[in-house]
């Protein structure tokens, strides 16, 4: 019986250094590689679309993003891609600033603010 425990135990060993293997090496480098337009946008883009608003003047440190999304292109323009077609990706942001909210539409590939408009009429989250 002693040996069966030794030989189990060793076995989880090695399926825990798999596990931790694909967890910290595997995933993120397949997550920061965008392949589809309709991926979930990733840290990295969202870091990207808030610094673009920041740059442009939009937000400062006191503004909160309430919601920050994968804008999703028109059904005609994805069906209308080509598989070597450039990936674009655009953000959706809601923020509230000095209690107004704004919403945005970012693109993320040019690096630009496509929207900035108030949205009048809503009750900002606090």
């Amino acid at each position: 019986m002693k040996n069966l425990f030794d030989s189990l135990s060793g076995h989880r060993i090695v399926i825990s250094l798999v596990l931790l293997f694909v967890v910290f090496l595997v995933l993120p480098l397949s997550q920061s590689e965008t392949h589809h337009h309709l991926d979930s946008i990733s840290a990295d883009e969202i870091a990207c679309a808030i610094d673009v608003l920041k740059d442009e003047g939009h937000v400062d440190d006191s503004a909160k993003a309430l919601i920050i999304s994968l804008w999703e292109m028109n059904k005609e323009v994805v069906l209308a891609r080509e598989p070597s077609d450039d990936v674009t990706r655009a953000a959706f942001v809601n923020v509230r600033k000095d209690g107004v909210v704004y919403e945005a539409r970012v693109d993320i590939s040019a690096e630009e603010v496509l929207r900035w408009n108030v949205i009048s009429g809503v009750q900002p989250n606090r």
